[in-house]
């Protein structure tokens, strides 16, 4: 993330669909190569925390632990395009959401908790490898998106946006 809060261990489902299964038309010749258009859908599990001195309104400086549930979405567009070598790149584009479950706990205060959802964007730049009944993925992803804390806004993070290198094996269905 691009704040304070610190990742765990994610996880996520990402289900890409050719235009052209969807009725439409998904291929294109373009110069030297083809262009092939996607729509994606992504949804991902991400616990996030951080612990460090905060001014807490009322209460002075303490310690300030915030613990952040974090379920993304992305719904959009991926552009790949086919020069007839055996990586394929690809850009894509996208709505970002977040529900988002945080609890803010300092000492000698009960703790707080604020659920929300937000919206932003997703864009991603990679390289796709076929292999096997699927294919190899690496791909840059920025997402900024931020969420909104309530009564403690201000002293918690609210920035969710992340910069994100990812690898993985999809499987053709």
């Amino acid at each position: 993330p691009r704040a304070d809060l610190k990742p765990g261990v994610s996880a996520g489902l990402l289900v890409e669909l050719p235009l052209s299964t969807l009725g439409l038309p998904g291929r294109t010749n373009v110069g030297v190569g083809a262009l092939e258009i996607l729509v994606h859908f992504a949804a991902a599990w991400s616990p996030l925390r951080q612990q460090d001195e905060a001014l807490i309104p009322g209460r002075g400086r303490t310690q300030l632990i915030q613990s952040s549930l974090a379920f993304p979405l992305d719904l959009g567009a991926t552009l790949r395009l086919d020069l007839g070598a055996p990586v394929l790149p690809y850009a894509s584009l996208g709505l970002a959401a977040e529900i988002v479950r945080t609890e803010l706990r300092a000492f000698s205060t009960e703790p707080v908790q604020q659920n929300d959802f937000a919206l932003g964007l997703a864009v991603g730049l990679g390289a796709y490898l076929p292999a096997g009944p699927g294919g190899l993925s690496l791909e840059l992803r920025y997402r900024e998106i931020g969420t909104d804390l309530g009564e403690l806004r201000g002293v918690g993070e609210e920035s969710l946006s992340v910069a994100s290198l990812q690898l993985a094996y999809l499987i053709a269905l």
